[in-house]
């Protein structure tokens, strides 16, 4: 019986352990520094190289940097005898595809891929706050807004993940909340069971439960008829409403 319950006390900590871990993979999690930070040189003419030639001395030159403006990130840390290099990449905020004709191809910069110390990279900060906030209903007035896995360029590489008009008009939740160092305000939704969208600004979403706003017009000023309402088009979410009294057709409403 000692063994039974071992085995019981085990199996339970090790469900503890997972549901804990599922519940906190739903918060963001930014990588460790200086993974995904924004950076610059700090100094023109920096040599950037294909291995660190700490660790390598035939490692080659792939060129230098010509501006100490242009932003970088950094995707892999490498450390040589106490001291770290990083191999940079681009910075990339890739939007969702709504046109006819898909874009070209970003341009490979030949210094990405290459290391160089991380000492001569100036780090800049975009984030200001990043927090977890009491659960908020919300509902987003337009579908122009595509939802992104990090506000855009808050990283280094942020995506669209979902258009907008996949969870418009209809309630979704703010369980995160994020303030970038320009004052700029960002929400995390998800939808009513918890399942993760994205990230949206602040200002793009109404505070409160979406309104039925179909059921609204349909029964409005209306008494002892039956309205139903049906969905034409869900992409485009256009929806109908008809309201009936004694078989004869009191109102229809479209709405878009």
């Amino acid at each position: 019986m000692k063994w039974m319950k071992l085995a019981f006390l085990a199996g339970l900590s090790l469900s503890l352990w997972g549901t804990t871990t599922a519940q906190a993979a739903k918060r963001t999690v930014l990588p460790k520094y200086p993974r995904q930070r924004l950076f610059t040189f700090k100094t023109q003419r920096t040599k950037v190289y294909s291995y660190p030639r700490a660790a390598y001395a035939r490692s080659k030159v792939l060129g230098v940097n010509k501006s100490t403006k242009k932003q970088w990130t950094v995707d892999k840390v490498v450390t040589v005898n106490g001291k770290r290099y990083v191999r940079l990449a681009a910075v990339s905020a890739q939007p969702l595809h709504h046109g006819t004709a898909a874009p070209l191809p970003a341009k490979r910069n030949q210094l990405a891929g290459g290391y160089v110390a991380l000492r001569q990279l100036r780090s800049h900060s975009v984030i200001r706050q990043l927090k977890a906030i009491k659960k908020t209903a919300y509902w987003t007035p337009t579908t122009d807004h595509d939802y992104w896995d990090m506000p855009a360029r808050t990283i280094g590489t942020t995506a669209a993940v979902h258009y907008g008009t996949t969870y418009g008009y209809r309630t979704l939740y703010a369980t995160e909340s994020l303030t970038t160092t320009r004052q700029k305000h960002y929400l995390y939704l998800t939808t009513a069971n918890g399942k993760g969208i994205g990230w949206l600004p602040a200002n793009a979403v109404i505070k409160g439960t979406y309104p039925n706003l179909l059921q609204r017009e349909v029964n409005r000023q209306l008494t002892g008829i039956t309205a139903t309402t049906t969905t034409v088009d869900a992409a485009a979410h256009v929806k109908v409403g008809v309201a009936m009294a004694a078989g004869v057709v009191q109102r229809v409403v479209l709405l878009r």
